[in-house]
């Protein structure tokens, strides 16, 4: 059985591509350094359009619409300039109703674009761009700690790391939140309440990293202009050994926090990058690896979810508690006990 691959590991090379879902301007060049929150393309997501019935406004025919245009196709406009006319004794006009750009002329109407600030497509880790993808976007390289989660806002961040826990279930209130971590990163164990969300908001910070939240709370992180990552799921589960460990090292460095979606055919998961700009890694790719023996698993699911332990023996398939019959594993985990735990909530840690 296959397994997917998740890095939580103190040293490996990253290179990841950064594009636009639609052709765009390109703002970096090769070889240039980059943080987190630098744009390097912008493009028009979602542009809008009018259609301006020339004929209608001027009070002429759509015939007669061609000899009273004062501009044509593609032409940039600003704010109230003139279309077309002036026509007849009140001299009327068709003036632009906002600045754009006219797309098409035709039957004595209009199809205009109306300009809008363009997305700007930001890094999402501090590196090196070595490499231009043509109208879309770049490739960033660095070297430094990864850790990969589960679920993020969509939100891009960078600052100072803050881990404000002692153990890794710890629950984070809004009250540990003052304005001494304005602008930083904070890692801890849950979140329970909507209180620490808003708050993180309203300082600002600039991350925030948890292993687990309850469900509910997803709207409101999606809501907020703070990136919110998730490690291991929903609901109440505490960080995996290996993660914590790594965040509490790099307490006080800058990171950087790329809440992404988790995209199993596109390879991306949100994740968190602690640049070494110095250090020399391994590649880092989402890849797809078979389970075999001694490798550092990961349970996804309870009653173990979020413990980390070497798969000792594949044992085939076996009757689960449940009745369910499925392949399965032998894994020795942190407690010392082994346990026989479905492939199907295993993954490979990298």
């Amino acid at each position: 059985m296959f397994a997917t691959s998740r890095y939580i590991s103190p040293i490996v090379n990253i290179r990841r591509e950064r594009t636009l879902p639609i052709p765009g301007k390109i703002l970096v060049r090769r070889g240039q350094s980059v943080n987190a929150m630098d744009p390097i393309a912008e493009g028009i997501l979602n542009p809008k359009h009018l259609v301006l019935n020339i004929a209608r406004g001027l009070g002429v025919s759509v015939g007669e619409v061609d000899q009273h245009l004062q501009c044509g196709e593609g032409v940039q406009l600003l704010k109230g300039d003139i279309i077309a006319g002036p026509v007849g004794r009140s001299r009327r006009v068709v003036r632009a109703p906002e600045s754009g750009r006219v797309i098409q002329i035709a039957t004595g109407k209009i199809l205009y674009e109306i300009e809008t600030i363009p997305f700007q497509l930001k890094a999402g880790l501090s590196g090196n761009v070595v490499e231009i993808i043509s109208n879309r976007g770049a490739v960033v390289e660095t070297t430094g700690a990864l850790i990969q989660g589960v679920w993020g806002n969509e939100l891009i961040g960078s600052g100072n790391l803050v881990v404000r826990a002692d153990t890794s279930d710890e629950v984070l209130s809004a009250n540990k939140l003052d304005t001494s971590l304005r602008g930083t990163i904070v890692a801890v164990g849950t979140c329970e309440n909507e209180d620490v969300l808003k708050t993180a908001e309203s300082l600002p910070l600039r991350g925030l990293i948890f292993a687990s939240m309850r469900p509910d709370l997803i709207p409101t992180a999606v809501e907020i202009k703070v990136p919110v990552i998730l490690i291991e799921g929903y609901g109440n589960c505490p960080m995996n050994a290996a993660a914590f460990e790594l965040l509490t090292r790099n307490n006080g460095h800058t990171v950087c926090v790329n809440a992404q979606a988790w995209d199993r055919y596109k390879g991306t998961r949100p994740e968190i990058v602690i640049p070494k700009l110095h250090l020399e890694g391994k590649a880092s790719t989402d890849v797809i690896m078979s389970f075999c023996p001694d490798q550092t698993v990961r349970v996804t699911r309870a009653p173990n979810a979020g413990q980390i332990g070497r798969l000792v023996n594949l044992i085939g398939y076996a009757v689960m508690p449940s009745g369910i019959r499925t392949q399965a594993a032998e894994v020795l985990m942190e407690n010392d006990l082994v346990n026989v735990v479905p492939l199907a909530n295993l993954e490979i840690l990298e």
